[in-house]
């Protein structure tokens, strides 16, 4: 199974987008991105120009309530800044890129969107650095 780089960093770059929009008063943007589950679609042809670059697509499902809110006229626009934004806030990794963003009406009979993670999931913190963890707290010996 190939892991890809880009896949891991898609969510925190979307969160830091979000802050970003927020800051810039794009509440658009904040409320489709703060409110979306997000699928990363791996089965993308590259563009020629991207020599052995690999390219994915990002799957944005936002509930009803949100989509309305979004201009249809818009949604292109939109979807090409987030995927240039994207592509800036992950430029770190090497031979991988977002190819293109989309933006999905949720719909849980669709088996991406039902593979999509939330992006509002509160990302878990590592025990690891917690002292309780470390060593022995209690000794039974």
């Amino acid at each position: 199974m190939v892991e890809f780089a880009l896949t891991p960093r898609v969510i925190p770059a979307l969160r830091r987008l979000c802050g970003h929009y927020r800051l810039h008063d794009e509440d658009v943007l904040d409320n489709l991105i703060s409110s979306c589950s997000v699928y990363v679609d791996h089965n993308v042809k590259p563009d020629s120009w991207a020599g052995d670059s690999l390219a994915h697509n990002v799957l944005i499902f936002v509930p009803h309530s949100i989509m309305e809110l979004f201009d249809l006229n818009e949604q292109e626009r939109f979807s090409k800044l987030l995927c240039d934004d994207l592509n800036r806030e992950t430029n770190e990794i090497e031979n991988e890129y977002v190819k293109r963003v989309a933006t999905h009406l949720a719909d849980e009979s669709d088996n991406q969107c039902k593979m999509a993670i939330p992006l509002s999931r509160e990302p878990h913190p590592s025990p690891d650095p917690l002292g309780i963890w470390k060593g022995k707290i209690f000794d039974y010996s």
